[in-house]
């Protein structure tokens, strides 16, 4: 940890009624400005994981071994705090075991931060895992048909393949609709055309056989180009993007919601 010497504040700064309680004030602020840049550079540093997985591994054998793993080899999650910057409201939609919501939750605790998935075992232990300690909240739901609200980012990380395409076009368009102009969708998903494609597949049938994730009709993998048509389709201009930030043949996708005007008027996103 990282301690650090606040500069005195100036009382002739604070003069006439109330200085006493606007001095002691600006202290309070400084002093927390302080604090929560010193937190954030703290869940920067190296060991950020551990809490979180000491947490998960409060859970159980498998679910602490397997929040371990991917706390430990999954870059996207250490990536999370500068992919969806700022302190405005976050929606993970399909959200599991509620990993990387609560990545964004212990980076800071005041945000407030939704998870919603369609299965309730993965749901209470998402609750168990933090608590009410953060912003973070998770909630029994299906993506389709819950109230969305209105974040400022969403995420969609390795869940989009699960629903035909169709369904997939259908998703992206609630996320666009709940969205705000300049809104931003963080949005992960393997893709056909990359190398090791086919390791994620695999993976992901496993999980389905074993029944540690709850699928539907099959897996409906894209290449990346249909992938970003798809996104461009929905309303999003795809801002960057980030294969070093998967496992496999995962690539992560930023997006930006398109205001309405242009994208009614033909712009191209």
């Amino acid at each position: 940890s990282r301690s650090e010497v606040l500069p005195p504040l100036e009382p002739g700064g604070f003069e006439g009624p109330l200085a006493d309680r606007r001095m002691a004030q600006a202290a309070r602020e400084r002093v927390e400005e302080a604090f929560w840049r010193l937190w954030r550079e703290s869940q920067a540093a190296p060991g950020w994981a551990e809490p979180l997985a000491r947490a998960y591994r409060l859970l159980g054998a498998t679910v602490g071994h397997y929040a371990a793993s991917k706390l430990r080899r999954d870059p996207v999650l250490a990536a999370l705090p500068e992919l969806c910057p700022g302190e405005g409201k976050v929606l993970q939609l399909g959200c599991g075991l509620g990993l990387a919501s609560a990545r964004l939750a212990l980076y800071d605790p005041r945000r407030t931060i939704r998870g919603l998935d369609h299965d309730p075992r993965k749901v209470a232990l998402a609750r168990a895992a933090l608590g009410e300690t953060t912003g973070a909240r998770f909630e029994l739901g299906d993506a389709f048909t819950a109230p969305l609200g209105r974040p400022e980012v969403v995420l969609l990380i390795d869940v989009l393949h699960y629903w035909p395409y169709e369904e997939q076009d259908r998703l992206l368009a609630r996320c666009a609709e709940a969205l705000p102009a300049g809104g931003r969708l963080v949005l992960r998903e393997g893709t056909l055309d990359a190398p090791g494609h086919r390791w994620v597949a695999w993976g992901e049938r496993l999980a389905l056989s074993l029944g540690f994730t709850r699928g539907g009709a099959g897996l409906f993998f894209d290449t990346e180009e249909g992938l970003r048509a798809r996104v461009r389709r929905a309303g999003f201009a795809v801002r960057s993007a980030h294969p070093e930030l998967g496992l496999g043949s995962n690539t992560v996708l930023v997006c930006e919601r398109v205001a309405r005007a242009e994208f009614a008027a033909g712009g191209s996103p």
